[in-house]
């Protein structure tokens, strides 16, 4: 099974035009607006799972979130 990632082409003579029509608002990393940990375990599984596995991505998520 293929995991590629989806690719897009941007013409080069409207690059900045193109990026914002494209580009979200606000990014999820930022600092001002944090992910909620539902997001946050949602943003994990949905990268590490297709690395790791769905099983073993679980796991290692709860013993994250039981770190001090």
């Amino acid at each position: 099974m293929c995991n590629a990632l989806p690719q897009a082409t941007i013409p080069a003579e409207d690059v900045q035009a193109q990026f914002q029509a494209v580009a979200p608002a606000v990014a999820a990393y930022d600092p001002e607006l944090p992910l909620s940990g539902a997001k946050l375990d949602g943003k994990f599984l949905e990268l590490v799972s297709p690395v790791i596995g769905d099983d073993p991505a679980r796991t290692m998520l709860a013993r994250l979130w039981s770190l001090e």
